[in-house]
């Protein structure tokens, strides 16, 4: 009986790690790396298509000074260490063949702990489109931002 309940239990093991990574994955490791320290544009490319493919390629072919500032903020690399991801929820999934789209809850915040000084949820959409089985988001739209701040 024990060798058939570990066995069961390795199974599910070796299963879930070897699952597809699926349109709600793909996405989590999205906004994740967006939150990250040390973001690419390189890295960037590999998780996007279409609309968000195009608006990168378009950043990175700027050489003057107003392209350099544009990629920094698009990097968020001088506010990175402010901002922490609090909590992230797919709330809706609608997919048809290799097209999804994606309805999700972001929250995150600024400061920690009793430095905390505000915070902000969003309700964005998502598109995301499979290629060579892979899922890669093609654009990103926001529904809803709330934000809550001492200073508003």
């Amino acid at each position: 009986m024990a060798k058939h309940i570990l066995f069961i239990i390795v199974s599910l093991f070796l299963s879930s790690c070897l699952k597809e990574d699926g349109p709600s994955r793909a996405l989590s490791k999205f906004v994740s790396y967006r939150f990250s320290e040390n973001q690419s544009f390189d890295e960037l490319t590999k998780m996007v298509a279409g609309q968000y493919l195009d608006y990168i390629e378009q950043i990175q072919k700027r050489d003057d000074e107003q392209g350099a500032l544009e990629a920094k903020k698009f990097l968020n690399i001088s506010k990175l260490k402010e901002l922490k991801k609090r909590s992230f929820k797919v709330v809706s999934q609608n997919c048809e063949n290799q097209k999804c789209f994606l309805t999700y809850v972001l929250k995150f915040s600024q400061g920690e702990g009793k430095k905390q000084s505000s915070w902000v949820e969003v309700k964005s959409m998502a598109e995301l489109v499979k290629h060579k089985n892979k899922w890669l988001i093609t654009n990103i739209n926001d529904i809803k931002t709330h934000i809550s701040s001492p200073l508003i």
